[in-house]
């Protein structure tokens, strides 16, 4: 990938299954939160912004590292941190979200039953401007531009903090060439010139 970049983000886990949910009692229908890293691959996300391969590419994404009940955490006053090897890129706190938890849910359920395990992403905040470690890799990819990002590497680490929550960190490694083809059986192949 050209542009693999990390987005901090809130995971928002559904318990009990719904339809139609209203706002006020949405809450009602969440197990827990946990961190999440949305990878994003700008050059795929291109083609179709927000659903796709450029948020669902092979290995891009994680969320963890456990989940914290809705009993045990109130994410109102809280906040989410991205950092890139150690150094802060992000930082939002959940109450600037465009629409709440709450709102998130009920809209997604008139489209879509939700269901136990179903997981939701909450959006991630603005980058901070590049710092000088960076300077070389802010992203100019020209479809999908989001002021300040700064593309990963492999060797680079990945980390969201959400306190209260934990920390979830994830080394970043190079995806397999396109020369070769892996099977769904496990044996890697060559791929045809």
């Amino acid at each position: 990938a050209k542009a693999f970049d990390p987005e901090a983000e809130l995971a928002v886990i559904i318990g009990t299954p719904g339809r139609h949910i209203p706002v006020e009692r949405a809450l009602e229908h969440v197990a827990g939160f946990s961190c999440v890293n949305e990878g994003s691959l700008r050059e795929f996300q291109g083609h179709n912004r927000q659903f796709g391969l450029g948020k669902n590419f092979e290995g891009s994404g994680s969320f963890g590292p456990w989940l914290i009940t809705r009993d045990e955490y109130n994410y109102k006053g809280g906040e989410v941190i991205g950092l890139i090897n150690g150094i802060e890129r992000q930082r939002g706190k959940f109450d600037d979200l465009l629409f709440s938890v709450e709102q998130i849910i009920a809209y997604l359920s008139t489209g879509v039953g939700l269901r136990a395990g179903d997981v939701i992403c909450t959006g991630t905040p603005g980058q901070l401007p590049p710092s000088p470690e960076f300077a070389d890799r802010v992203d100019n990819n020209p479809k999908i531009k989001v002021k300040g990002v700064v593309n990963l590497r492999p060797g680079d680490v990945a980390t969201v903090t959400i306190p209260g929550i934990g920390t979830l960190e994830n080394p970043v490694i190079a995806d397999i060439p396109a020369k070769h083809v892996t099977s769904l059986y496990g044996s890697v192949e060559r791929a045809a010139r």
